[in-house]
């Protein structure tokens, strides 16, 4: 019997001339020297032809030649050039007067059709049964191929038209198939559906459904056997210790090495716009995965055809152990980051590449070879070439920076998942990362690698601008910068992250640069006036700023005023008063009147709310009297406007109701003239929201009418009617905090009038959203209220003990004073608190600084009636105006 021996990599077509027979295909993971094993005398002589493509093996096919000596080499070129030679002669069709000596002819134009027409319809019946929706970019690609073939293959239409509709079949049969092995498990009822529906559907259906079987009763044999692994598995390795430096396999981290090699994969399957509508922990977001390895590894290799979804909890830990414990790089990102493009997995790729490029350390003094392998994919396998889009990235990064990617030699190519002993550690990673089990998580966060290597989902998309930023010559702007700061987290930790360590590569060079330094502190003067900000927020962007700030001495007078003005305006939120700080700040802001009255002016502002945060009601108001007097265009109409409110702050603190009103009515008359209708409308709002606080302490007007007008300010600012109110404040987040004080603590003052807007807001109880900023405490312990006059004790008592722990985050402060008065209030409405630090104590440890609050009042509100009116006079007695 003749044999022919297909090598890996050999194509589907034959030449002409070809003479049909048995065809032995050898797998991919054979070696040159398995061939002897096949030189068999009952096979030796039989071989009479030798089949290999473009991509085979050069070292097994000259073992395949000499092995078999008498068999026909046919090697497939390109195109439609054969050749028989092993090198590199390529031999052109003889013509039919021409025998062939080493040519071998073409493939007719009908049979190679034939060939390529079998496959198309094939690939098309296969991504229709796998599911159209989630391989539709292949579709396209097949019905593009397909298009080149239509004018010669007349039928070919109808064949991908029944190619689909049994694909559309065999993917509804294959889910029916599934449900039923949930529902009826292998039973022998399962095994009568199976039979039954294959009755029906023979052909390609049918051995679909077979192979579905097959591989869904081998996955649940797997499966039980990892489950039953997993039963007992508790992590046995110490946790990884972060290093001063950050993650120690944080590819900034790693060492200069003159070659590495860098494997790719990835998992999920949405790379594109559909992982807006998904969950960060769905699945199917797609997420890719860099691992950098030194040529020299010692890491042990991994058995062909590894596959982590196989594997135990307890391997998986080894290998993670393996991992960090070794000098190789990691980085990763997801596909919901908004700087991934969510266009195709491909463009995320082609950006993994060239973002490890920018981050991996290289040598500008001697050749760095950087060889990236990526698992294949769908129609992305190794017969794709890189080597145009490697030359383009090539010449991005040299105009980039000539320096560091002058000494740079870079392959890209795609593999097979076995075709190194590595893959299987890359392919850990991705299974992890994107795995919904809960133990897997546990893995990665026990060794550090979320946010450090594997980056967290940001909508900012401006990391890459970061990147850029740290390898170009062009400063990152002002409003990234910001956001950068925003997103870089509050914990401790993230100073470890890449982006702490990016962020930080960049204070370095702000330090040497005092006019960049300037314009980032001018971006948190833009963001202070919009009140674009949490406290936590600002305090990373001050606390970033005194770090990398450049030498005294070189910062002009105003800079510092502006630095100044931020550090109280940081100090205000968190309810801190340092009279020091005050003290300097309106010392500087006296001495640049004449060169900068607006920026003298808005300082002078801050050191006023200062002072109140001291429960310092007077003292600064001379200042604000004098600021007043000066012409308008001295100071400009914000902040002539922001001086008659503060003045009517100042009143309304001290029980004046009456000035109060007229002072905030003035400020609002001074912003109806700004020319910007968003400012103005932002700053009428607040001004109106004060003198209704103020309003509301005294109820100088009628009941009737101030809920009548809170209704309407509250309406107005919101866009909203007013039987919406509850519900849109109920979901509203920070951007309405100050508006939703205002609304709940109407509710708790005109229980009867306000009753049925009452009734809707707790309605929406499931919908609450909350914070950490000021006035959230005060929201929170006013639901409390709402929620015991409910009889809801027990969300009563989370709310408030959610509104304590906030204001405790900040000790020696007004808002810890804050805290102590709502744990009191709560007493007194029998609402518990038994997570909570003993009132006393509280106050003891409080009364150690020097701000004087009134301590005299709490005692009354804590001995005095729980009448609801006899509570909100002691309120007003703790808190004055809007510090409740």
């Amino acid at each position: 019997m003749d044999l022919t021996l297909l090598l890996p990599g050999a194509p589907s077509q034959r030449p002409n001339g070809y003479v049909r027979c048995s065809e032995l295909q050898l797998t991919d993971d054979i070696q040159a020297d398995d061939l002897e094993q096949l030189a068999l005398p009952a096979l030796k002589d039989q071989i009479k032809n030798i089949i290999a493509g473009m991509n085979s093996d050069r070292a097994l096919l000259q073992k395949a030649q000499t092995t078999w000596p008498q068999a026909n080499l046919l090697w497939h070129q390109n195109g439609e050039n054969w050749s028989r030679q092993i090198e590199p002669t390529i031999f052109q069709p003889a013509s039919p007067d021409q025998p062939s000596g080493n040519t071998v002819p073409v493939i007719p134009v009908s049979e190679q059709n034939s060939s390529d027409t079998s496959k198309i319809v094939r690939d098309y019946f296969l991504r229709h049964a796998w599911g159209a929706n989630k391989h539709q970019r292949d579709i396209e690609a097949i019905e593009v191929k397909a298009e080149r073939l239509l004018g010669r293959v007349p039928d070919l239409d109808r064949q991908l038209r029944q190619a689909r509709q049994s694909g559309e079949l065999a993917s509804e049969l294959t889910g029916q198939l599934q449900a039923k092995l949930r529902q009826l498990g292998d039973s022998e009822a399962f095994s009568r559906w199976f039979e039954t529906t294959l009755g029906e559907n023979e052909g390609r259906v049918g051995k679909h459904l077979k192979k579905v079987l097959e591989k869904s009763r081998e996955n649940a044999t797997k499966q039980r056997a990892k489950f039953h692994a997993n039963r007992n598995h508790k992590i046995t390795t110490t946790a990884l210790q972060l290093k001063p430096e950050g993650h120690p396999n944080a590819l900034t981290n790693q060492s200069v090495r003159s070659s590495w090699n860098i494997l790719i994969d990835e998992t999920g399957q949405h790379f594109d716009e559909q992982v807006e509508s998904l969950g960060p922990n769905n699945k199917d977001v797609g997420k890719v995965v860099a691992l950098a390895l030194p040529e020299t590894t010692e890491l042990p290799p991994l058995k062909p055809g590894f596959h982590a979804y196989d594997e135990s909890d307890a391997r998986i830990e080894q290998i993670l152990r393996d991992l960090t414990s070794q000098p190789v790089g990691i980085f990763g990102f997801s596909s919901q980051d908004r700087m991934a493009g969510r266009f195709s997995w491909l463009q995320q790729i082609d950006l993994l590449v060239r973002w490890v490029l920018r981050l991996l350390p290289l040598s500008s003094s001697s050749p760095t070879r950087v060889n990236f392998m990526i698992e294949e994919r769908g129609g992305f396998n190794t017969s794709v070439d890189w080597k145009i889009r490697t030359e383009t990235i090539l010449a991005e990064l040299h105009q980039l920076n000539p320096e560091r990617y002058g000494q740079l030699r870079l392959d890209i190519r795609f593999i097979g998942k076995s075709d190194s002993p590595f893959n299987g550690y890359v392919d850990t990673l991705a299974n992890a990362w994107g795995s919904a089990q809960k133990s897997k998580k546990a893995l990665l966060q026990h060794f550090k690698l979320l946010e450090h290597c594997l980056l967290h989902s940001d909508d900012t998309g401006i990391y890459e601008r970061l990147l850029l930023t740290l390898e170009g010559n062009r400063p990152l702007r002002p409003a990234d910068w910001y956001q950068l700061l925003q997103a870089s987290g509050a914990d401790n930790e993230q100073m470890f992250t890449l982006l702490g360590s990016c962020l930080h590569q960049l204070g370095v060079r702000v330090q040497q640069q005092s006019s960049l330094w300037d314009a980032y502190l001018s971006e948190v003067q833009i963001q202070l006036r919009q009140k674009t900000y949490s406290p936590a927020s600002l305090q990373r962007t001050i606390d970033w700023l005194e770090r990398y700030k450049p030498e005294q001495s070189r910062l002009p007078g105003l800079l510092q005023l502006r630095y100044k003005a931020a550090c109280l305006a940081v100090d205000n939120h968190r309810g801190l008063c340092d009279l020091n700080k005050v003290a300097d700040a309106v010392g500087l802001a006296n001495e640049l009147i004449d060169e900068d009255a607006r920026q003298a002016c808005e300082i002078m502002l801050r050191a006023v709310v200062a002072a109140t945060n001291n429960f310092d009601f007077s003292s600064l108001e001379p200042f604000i009297q004098e600021w007043l007097q000066k012409p308008v265009a001295t100071v400009g109409l914000v902040n002539h406007g922001k001086l008659l409110s503060t003045q009517g702050q100042l009143q309304a603190f001290r029980g004046e109701t009456e000035g109060a009103v007229a002072s905030f009515e003035q400020a609002i008359e001074v912003f109806s003239q700004l020319s910007d209708p968003r400012q103005a409308k932002r700053e009428i709002a607040q001004s109106a929201s004060y003198q209704l606080f103020a309003q509301l302490k005294s109820r100088s007007c009628p009941d009737n009418l101030l809920t009548e007008k809170i209704d309407q300010h509250l309406a107005r600012t919101l866009s909203c009617p007013s039987a919406d109110i509850p519900l849109t404040l109920a979901c509203s987040g920070d951007a309405h905090r100050y508006l939703h004080h205002l609304f709940v603590r109407t509710l708790i003052t005109f229980p009867t009038a306000m009753q049925s807007a009452c009734k809707r807001y707790l309605e929406a109880y499931s919908q609450w959203q909350e914070g950490d900023a000021h006035p959230w405490p005060l929201i929170l312990g006013y639901r409390a209220w709402l929620l015991i006059d409910a009889g809801q004790a027990a969300s009563a008592s989370d709310c408030l003990q959610q509104a304590i722990a906030i204001c405790e985050e900040t000790p020696e402060s007004t808002l810890q004073w804050i805290g102590c008065v709502l744990q009191a209030l709560g007493k007194k409405l029998g609402i518990e608190t038994l997570y909570c630090e003993p009132l006393d104590q509280k106050l003891r440890t409080l009364s150690q600084i020097p701000t004087v609050f009134p301590y005299s009042q709490l005692a009354q509100l804590r001995e005095g009636s729980s009448l609801r009116e006899n509570l909100l006079h002691g309120l007003d007695s703790c808190l004055p105006f809007n510090f409740h």
